[in-house]
């Protein structure tokens, strides 16, 4: 199974290029390719490659908390839920900002929720 097409896997390398010679430049970068979990938590944003192990993708990892990070591409090959789950890019969808703006909008959505979870705590008191 291959969770990134050969069209991607340049774009992500050619972002992995620009990222080495400017690192300042991370933040800018349009996301690629989306993966997730369709069975529940877990969605990666991809924004580029490390050249030197092009095994090694970095952008959003959120498996319920928004980070940055790294991620091993072979590795989310490698993970199989109950039922014959895994991990799947999503083919229909197209990046539209860059990557800080889609972390800005997770941690939003992230805090929001925390809000009202909070909220829903207070007003209703322990039976």
């Amino acid at each position: 199974m291959t969770l990134i097409s050969a069209d991607e896997h340049e774009r992500l390398l050619a972002n992995g290029r620009k990222v080495q010679s400017d690192p300042d430049c991370t933040l800018s970068l349009y996301p690629v390719v989306k993966l997730n979990n369709p069975q529940g938590l877990g969605t990666w944003l991809l924004t580029h490659l490390d050249p030197a192990n092009s095994d090694i993708a970095h952008g959003i990892v959120d498996l319920g908390y928004p980070d940055f990070g790294n991620v091993s591409l072979s590795e989310l090959e490698a993970v199989i839920w109950p039922f014959d789950g895994r991990v799947e890019r999503d083919p229909y969808w197209v990046s539209a900002k860059p990557i800080f703006a889609y972390m800005a909008d997770a941690q939003a959505f992230r805090d929001d929720n925390m809000r009202r979870a909070f909220q829903k705590a207070k007003e209703s008191p322990p039976a």
